[in-house]
């Protein structure tokens, strides 16, 4: 017990090789030479990239006791120690090789021996996905005695492993410690991406309903770019799902499609951000593959049940996507298909008066001076994207368009004849109500002036 405590004590994750830190103790450290270090257990993890497994030549005494001991490496040895041999978690066995075995006699560290020495070593086999494997290094520091380097890339990864390798401590200091600090609005996303890949849907669950309560406060849509399809109608079908109002979710998701293309855009043109790269690097982090956006998907993120209603600002935006890249989406009818949930957009709104019909007159003056370009008056006009969106459309498009936003423009203006008069009703009776207060006054005046002239020539 003593000398296992000392060589954990002594180790550093990534130090000496070998040498001691202090009197009577012993560093041992598994990123050395596996020979010098006497390594007895070659760990051999496999990614399912079909790149071959990765060995880690560590010290069976560190791995099977103390209070950041493996349970899987401990069930391991002792199968193995039940069945005369190492038994590995892939079902075959190697034979352990005895201490006379690793210490080569007269010193001599030949690549010979070397071989000999990794050949004779005990082996332990194991699979865990691509995200966590980058990750084994960290847990194996944490193993031979460094303290966690915890932080949001890493501690989806670390806690997967703690609990494949069933590291009870260090799966508790992730769990109940760091993530329930550091898991909140901003770093929801990179959570619940990390988790669905590993699979721990309970963390991802978990981030997925902190994202969902908290949605609408979320305004950054780079945050959200690198989510998948499948994680994105996850959250828009999330009971506690809170977007904020009523177009609230058809502002977050257009903001997450847009993000969406224009990292797809940047990829496709290998105009990488150099800063985030070297963060990337730095973290251990690698680029998340960006999965096809399918009919399905695009179907389900705006159906009408989530999506009752579109923001006028975004329905522009729907219109021209979904005509791009959806068209059989787009040919839907009735009252909640996604076409006739923008044309109300557009239509019903007061942004259809001030903004649209007026794009659509200078669009004429437009054409009329571009005849006669001497008449083109010289002023400024207010540059409004969304409205651009228009001159895309599909020509059907643009016909319905019209349509819905001619019934809507004269619905409104009669709304707003309807408002006006009742403000001019209500002013005059305000008026006629004041000349009536007045006139009771002045009487109510007058009757106490005679009443008190009466009384004075009595």
């Amino acid at each position: 017990r003593h000398l296992a405590d000392s060589c954990r004590e002594g180790s550093n994750g990534g130090g000496g090789g070998g040498h001691g830190d202090m009197e009577g103790a012993v560093t041992l450290d598994w990123r050395g030479d596996p020979f010098t270090s006497m390594s007895d257990l070659t760990l051999v993890i496999y990614d399912g990239t079909g790149s071959g497994g990765a060995a880690y030549h560590v010290h069976t005494l560190l791995l099977v006791y103390g209070g950041r001991k493996s349970g899987f490496v401990v069930e391991q040895v002792r199968n193995a120690s039940g069945s005369g041999g190492k038994k590995t978690a892939r079902g075959t066995t190697a034979k352990s090789s005895s201490l006379s075995n690793n210490i080569n006699n007269n010193n001599n560290h030949s690549n010979h021996s070397r071989q000999e020495h990794n050949d004779k070593e005990a082996k332990v086999e194991i699979y865990v996905p691509p995200l966590a494997a980058r990750h084994i290094p960290a847990l194996l520091d944490y193993i031979y005695g460094a303290s966690p380097q915890l932080s949001t890339s890493n501690a989806p990864s670390l806690r997967y492993l703690a609990n494949r390798f069933d590291i009870r401590e260090l799966h508790s200091e992730i769990s109940l410690k760091f993530i329930p600090r550091d898991l909140e609005l901003h770093t929801a996303p990179q959570y619940c991406m990390a988790a669905d890949d590993l699979k721990d849907f309970e963390l991802r669950d978990r981030a997925l309903n902190i994202l969902a309560e908290r949605l609408d406060k979320l305004n950054n849509g780079n945050l959200l770019r690198e989510m998948s399809p499948r994680l994105m109608r996850s959250l828009v079908q999330c009971e506690r799902l809170n977007a904020g109002g009523n177009w609230g979710l058809s502002e977050k998701v257009a903001m997450w499609l847009r993000s969406r293309d224009e990292l797809l855009s940047v990829r496709k043109t290998g105009q990488f951000d150099s800063h985030i790269a070297n963060i990337n690097n730095k973290n251990n982090v690698q680029n998340t593959p960006i999965l096809p956006l399918t009919d399905e998907d695009f179907y389900w993120l705006t159906h009408v049940q989530k999506m009752p209603e579109i923001s006028p600002y975004e329905a522009l935006f729907y219109l021209n996507y979904g005509s791009i890249n959806f068209p059989q989406v787009m040919n839907e009818v009735g009252s909640g298909s996604l076409k006739s949930r923008c044309f109300a957009a557009i239509s019903g709104s007061a942004w259809c008066m001030d903004k649209f019909l007026p794009h659509l007159e200078d669009l004429g003056q437009k054409q009329q001076y571009d005849h006669h370009p001497s008449h083109h008056p010289q002023k400024q006009k207010e540059n409004n994207p969304s409205l651009e969106l228009y001159e895309c459309l599909p020509l059907d498009i643009k016909v319905q368009l019209l349509e819905s936003s001619l019934v809507g423009a004269k619905k409104l203006m009669m709304e707003r004849e309807q408002h006006g008069r009742g403000k001019d009703d209500t002013n005059r009776d305000m008026q006629l109500s004041e000349e009536l207060m007045f006139k009771k006054l002045k009487e109510a005046s007058l009757n106490s002036s005679l009443t008190s002239s009466s009384s004075s020539s009595s």
